[in-house]
């Protein structure tokens, strides 16, 4: 999903071939899959079994449906939340604490002083602190009806995971649910394609992935009334930077697939949208602001995980604030884009382009051809007759699809691997002028005399 985000160009699919063994099966097999290259059909997602073609469709949950009307939750429950202090586990542990006066398990990866110390803490440690705002959230949450208990550990630590769900016992004398909500977010979190490498992408996987294998290990054989895998619309959506993410919550939603055919515990997978709490990093790097209207707050979000949890059948929900198809032919279809893949730069001509808005910005024309050409892109994708080197792509309208396409025309105009984050990083003409320069000057820099010969010749 990610790869034709990035790169529009490069056209994409993922083909689920089961083959049996025989050179006879083999050759259908193959013939199956070069018969994709030639199929109109832009499906991503293509399974073939027993010679029957399948597309990876969504289907609506009628909410008349789901089941009785009591909550999965108990008065007094007792859950673990890993990713336990994170902006969505304090909002869910401050709604179980108010509504339900649960005892709380809470999973983290920083370590917080000894409870009978931490009025010293916060009275030595200025507003702040880290540690003393943790301090200050457990409290919060034991102000709503909550009793706390904080755990530092690994999530993807086997025997680290043994000791939490021993200490629950200990302290609590049972255990009736557990939310996976462990993962990293926002601009730790985000890498394009261009730039990820091992420990990014393990980040994500150790969190989501290898915690989850930690969890199944720690809680074989106990008796649950469910386990929440907090998973993440980017499994359907994908999104620039978030490939690894993406990855690593695909991950999750299969593995409760397989989990629930031989679990008696359900699990559940469920692909969020956007929770709206306070300072969400998508919204401040400017790479999220077409979520800007859509998305949950913590109330809606945390009525919608009671809705989730009461579709006693399913293994996998997906909650879209926005219509799920629209989305997807946005994001996944590239419907903004041309047929072939490709940004349509060229299709408006000047008289079909508005009048530049209103901005705090003068007009200042183009100095060179390379801001020339620059804005002409921005002109054609923004939809605008007159860009200005010093006005703000966010304030002329841009948002992350329209990012898309100006990044794959200024790939063509300047042969260069333009990162679609340049947009958000260098948000005017000029400082994204000067932001192209200084990359072709390090990408002529980079080459070996061998290299720079065959590039003059070839010139």
């Amino acid at each position: 999903m990610v790869i034709r985000q990035e790169y529009p160009d490069i056209r994409v699919k993922s083909i689920d071939v089961d083959v049996s063994d025989g050179a006879r099966e083999h050759e259908a097999a193959a013939d199956l899959v070069l018969g994709e290259f030639l199929e109109s059909d832009s499906r991503l997602f293509v399974a073939y079994r027993n010679a029957q073609r399948w597309v990876q469709t969504y289907e609506p949950v009628l909410l008349g449906n789901t089941g009785p009307n009591r909550s999965i939750f108990r008065e007094g429950g007792v859950y673990l939340i890993t990713g336990g202090l994170g902006r969505i586990g304090v909002a869910i542990s401050e709604y179980l604490a108010e509504k339900y006066r649960a005892r709380l398990v809470l999973v983290g990866r920083s370590s917080l002083p000894a409870r009978k110390a931490w009025n010293t803490w916060i009275g030595s440690h200025a507003d702040d602190d880290p540690v003393r705002a943790r301090i200050r959230t457990i409290e919060r949450i034991e102000k709503l009806g909550g009793d706390v208990l904080y755990v530092n550990a690994s999530v993807s630590d086997v025997s680290a995971m043994r000791g939490v769900i021993e200490l629950a016992h200990q302290r609590f004398g049972a255990l009736h649910g557990v939310i996976h909500g462990a993962g990293l977010v926002g601009e730790e979190g985000y890498r394009e394609i261009k730039d990820s490498d091992y420990d990014n992408c393990d980040g994500h996987f150790r969190a989501k992935a290898h915690g989850l294998l930690a969890l199944q290990d720690a809680l074989n054989g106990k008796a649950l009334d469910f386990c929440l895998l907090m998973s993440s619309l980017t499994s359907v959506l994908g999104g620039i930077g978030q490939a690894a993410y993406a990855s690593s919550n695909i991950y999750m939603d299969s593995f409760a697939r397989k989990h629930n055919r031989t679990s008696a515990v359900p699990w559940l997978s469920v692909n969020w949208d956007v929770w709206r709490l306070r300072d969400h990093a998508a919204f401040n790097s400017g790479l999220g602001t077409t979520l800007k209207e859509l998305g949950m707050s913590a109330k809606e979000a945390t009525e919608m995980m009671e809705t989730a949890l009461a579709v006693r059948t399913a293994s996998q929900l997906v909650v879209s604030t926005g219509d799920l198809g629209a989305r997807i032919n946005q994001w996944i279809n590239l419907e903004s884009l041309n047929p072939n893949g490709q940004a349509d730069a060229s299709r408006q001509t000047r008289s079909t382009l508005s009048q530049r808005p209103s901005l705090p910005t003068h007009f200042d024309a183009p100095r060179d051809e390379t801001e020339q050409q620059i804005a002409r892109i921005w002109q054609n994708a923004l939809g605008i007759d007159a860009i200005g080197i010093n006005d703000n792509f966010s304030q002329l309208g841009g948002h992350s699809l329209i990012a898309i396409r100006i990044v794959a025309e200024l790939r063509k105009a300047f042969q260069i691997d333009l990162p679609v984050r340049a947009l958000f990083d260098a948000p005017t003409v000029a400082e994204l002028s000067r932001y192209i320069q200084e990359h072709l000057i390090a990408e002529i820099d980079a080459l070996t005399e061998e290299e720079a010969r065959q590039l003059v010749s070839n010139a």
